[in-house]
């Protein structure tokens, strides 16, 4: 799935240099479940008119799967981001001609990384999920190829019960890490996630952090917000505690809105007096 070019609306393609990059979480940010449509129509309206005027590029930066990811995502948009991270690590930036294609160095060389990693601690991995369907019977083990390590759980909050084990598999393991998203647990290769899929892709349209703006209600969005301490960092309200704690300690933005209105709060009052001021305007 990360070698083909996605089977999306084309991006935009009607503006020059790109001078912002802005990066939006999924489930819970960019998109509410139970509204409708799933993302604010106003949205794609702002989109459209940054890219042209201020050089805006944007993204989805997820943990859903591609397939998974546009099944939602192609009901509800006209058209395609400049850039999508899936599985917080495989990387598709859009072409002159809109078309999203994948960034296939990056996604060849991660694909590699993850599976070395998990032939050198296979039985590492294989014991802890014996011992946690012991401990844990209702947790679910995916065995997807693309995924071979991955635990879902009915209730969220079931993951920190979790903690201890999964610290016995990290210990002394520093190219081992794992990716939180919701009532999903995955483990992956440290040098790959959401903070340095977003680097990757700011480096290669050469955008500084100071022009980045991060947005993200998960676990798994830390990595980007760590990673980027100059970016302009925010989440909605309904973002985990722990999220919405970090970011208030350094100086980042919680939105007292929650999901897709919380982004567009976060747009209209944090992103778009910064682009006023970036842009030369008063």
């Amino acid at each position: 799935m990360w070698t083909r070019d996605l089977p999306a609306q084309p991006a935009l393609t009607d503006s020059g240099e790109a001078e912002w990059l802005l990066s939006f979480d999924f489930d819970g940010t960019l998109w509410s479940r139970d509204a409708s449509p799933g993302i604010s129509a106003g949205f794609f309206d702002l989109m459209r008119c940054w890219r042209s005027c201020c050089g805006v590029r944007w993204g989805i930066n997820t943990g859903r799967s591609l397939n998974y990811l546009l099944e939602e995502f192609n009901r509800v948009a006209p058209f395609s981001p400049d850039f999508i991270v899936t599985c917080e690590r495989y990387v598709y930036r859009a072409d002159e001609d809109g078309v999203l294609r994948p960034d296939m160095e990056r996604n060849t060389a991660c694909r590699h990384a993850h599976e070395e990693v998990f032939r050198l601690h296979h039985v590492r991995l294989e014991d802890f999920f014996v011992e946690l369907r012991r401990r844990h019977p209702a947790s679910r083990w995916s065995r997807d190829a693309e995924d071979p390590y991955s635990i879902e759980v009915e209730h969220m909050p079931d993951l920190d019960l979790f903690s201890p084990l999964v610290a016995g598999v990290l210990k002394d393991c520093p190219e081992l890490s794992v990716q939180r998203a919701g009532p999903y647990l995955r483990f992956c290769h440290t040098s790959y996630n959401k903070g340095t899929s977003l680097r990757h892709i700011a480096g290669a349209w050469g955008i500084p952090e100071e022009r980045i703006a991060i947005l993200g209600d998960g676990h798994n969005d830390l990595d980007a917000f760590r990673l980027h301490p100059g970016a302009l960092c925010a989440c909605p309200c309904n973002a985990h505690a722990e999220i919405k704690d970090f970011l208030r300690e350094r100086g980042g933005y919680v939105s007292p809105y929650a999901e897709h209105e919380g982004v567009m709060d976060i747009l209209e009052t944090r992103v778009a007096p910064l682009l006023r001021s970036g842009n030369g305007e008063g």
